[in-house]
């Protein structure tokens, strides 16, 4: 078997994160879902434990850390977007000299 393909298939299903650790409230919430839309009669239980599924997930979302572009990456963006203005306004004076 090839797990290369089984870890991106886990990934994509979200079950296992970027770094293939499973993740438990991803799992969870599925279980849950699954539960409640698979029952005929859903009562308050079923509900709950869908809406503390969603919390649990939301809250883990909210606790891990954004992914910010450094300073490094932020110079090089600017440089680049400076480069292509400096280009731009090369090409409308060669344009403008032109007629």
């Amino acid at each position: 078997m090839n797990w290369d393909k089984f870890f991106r298939v886990l990934q994509f299903l979200r079950i296992t994160d970027d770094s293939n650790n499973l993740s438990l409230t991803n799992i969870a919430l599925v279980a849950a879902m699954t539960n409640a839309a698979c029952k005929a009669d859903t009562g308050i239980q079923d509900v709950m434990g869908v809406v503390a599924t969603v919390a649990g997930y939301q809250f883990k979302r909210y606790m891990q850390p954004t992914d910010t572009t450094s300073g490094d990456e932020t110079a090089a963006i600017k440089a680049a977007v400076a480069s292509l203005e400096t280009k731009v306004s090369g090409i409308q004076m060669s344009g403008q000299m032109r007629r």
